[in-house]
């Protein structure tokens, strides 16, 4: 099961100690003067039923994974520019149904010192 991710276009993150939501989700960007928000990785991902490789997932502060267990439990999260990513129709970016992430991480604690990813969202990353 795992080739078929292999095939299909996929994006990778890697996360790090001080990465944050607002890497994870938009960043804000001047273009002809005006402020702009890109689309992150996992946006891009979303919107077009890509697959999301995310790297050192257990570096990243609790707080930024938790984006991706809400997004894979309840298949919602706004962005900080407001628009919502969701399974709903009315939503401003439809979540794909062929959107799936593939998280790698470490175990916690030495030598890695990493957080408990899979203690906080293991089940979530499951199927």
């Amino acid at each position: 099961q795992v080739n078929k991710f292999f095939t299909r276009k996929n994006f990778i993150f890697i996360f790090f100690r001080d990465t944050t939501i607002q890497q994870l989700t938009a960043s804000p960007a001047l273009k002809d003067g005006k402020l702009v928000y890109e689309d992150s990785p996992l946006v891009k991902a979303c919107l077009n039923g890509h697959v999301l490789i995310i790297d050192e997932a257990d570096k990243a502060p609790t707080h930024v994974t938790a984006i991706l267990r809400s997004l894979l439990e309840c298949g919602h999260i706004r962005l900080p520019d407001g628009r919502v990513i969701s399974k709903d129709d009315d939503a401003d970016i439809k979540l794909h149904p062929d959107f799936r992430i593939l998280a790698l991480a470490n175990r916690p604690g030495f030598p890695f010192l990493g957080n408990d990813f899979f203690g906080a969202c293991g089940d979530s990353f499951s199927w």
